[in-house]
């Protein structure tokens, strides 16, 4: 992705936080993520993890290996045991647009998990005709437009997004298959929403 793409997926997910979200930037960002507590594969439930992780360091403006030297850039996450689920809160101030803007785009990625290693999987038929990234974004973005939180944005719009989640996970395609399976069998729910501050 060159400097001009990042600038315009940059804008695109601060105008969709501030638009659908948060118009004050003294709210928070919050990523709530409920877990089932039975029968986890450790294997998966830390593949999950690192793709969290990892999806986030690649979305650092220096990128995974700058991120993974900076300790006091690393995401943070709390565990809350609920009602027989657990919950992680990953929380950023709106305030700091571009580690809000990545909070969201790791929201996209994992609440389309499941779609994405399907899609990349699926999309490898393609390779022969020489369309493999155009068919994995297509079939991306048809999800995309579904989705209440992207209604305002236009198809080149959806198409970048699309082009960025399919971009991420082939990065991560190592962890990407395991965490899917663990988000199918033990995410319960996934939610984005905006807090003020306390």
């Amino acid at each position: 992705m060159d400097i001009f793409q990042k600038a315009r997926l940059q804008n695109l997910l601060s105008d969709i936080i501030h638009d659908q979200l948060s118009r004050s930037n003294k709210d928070h960002l919050r990523l709530l993520i409920t877990i089932g507590t039975e029968d986890l594969s450790a294997r998966d439930f830390s593949a999950y993890f690192a793709f969290i992780d990892k999806t986030y360091g690649r979305l650092h403006l220096k990128g995974l290996a700058s991120y993974a030297q900076q300790h006091e850039k690393h995401i943070r996450v709390s565990l809350l045991l609920h009602s027989g689920s657990l919950v992680a809160l990953f929380e950023e101030p709106i305030g700091h647009i571009d580690r809000a803007s990545n909070l969201l785009l790791l929201y996209l990625a994992l609440n389309y998990l499941p779609d994405l290693a399907t899609t990349l999987t699926k999309s490898y038929q393609h390779i022969q005709k020489g369309h493999l990234a155009e068919a994995q974004a297509q079939a991306i973005q048809a999800i995309l437009k579904t989705d209440p939180l992207l209604k305002g944005c236009s198809q080149i719009q959806l198409n970048l997004l699309a082009e960025t989640l399919v971009s991420l996970s082939k990065r991560e395609y190592k962890t990407l298959v395991k965490a899917a399976r663990f988000a199918k069998g033990l995410i319960h729910h996934l939610e984005l929403i905006s807090s003020t501050a306390k």
